[in-house]
């Protein structure tokens, strides 16, 4: 975020903006090791439930 901030802080030309935009939007920041499957942990329904109902704040 203070990286984003810095470059549109400071005057630049346009078209180094969009490379240096480009250069971090195009990475992908997911990183998979090789030959691991680790499965997802199931909640219990009744957890997801007390979730959902009293700790989750939807904003828009």
């Amino acid at each position: 975020k203070n990286f984003m901030v810095e470059l549109f802080y400071h005057c630049d030309n346009i078209q180094n903006i969009m490379e240096t935009l480009t250069e971090w939007f195009v990475k992908d920041p997911t990183y998979v090791r090789a030959r691991r499957n680790v499965p997802r942990k199931k909640s219990l329904t009744r957890a997801s439930l007390n979730y959902y109902k009293r700790v989750y704040k939807p904003c828009f």
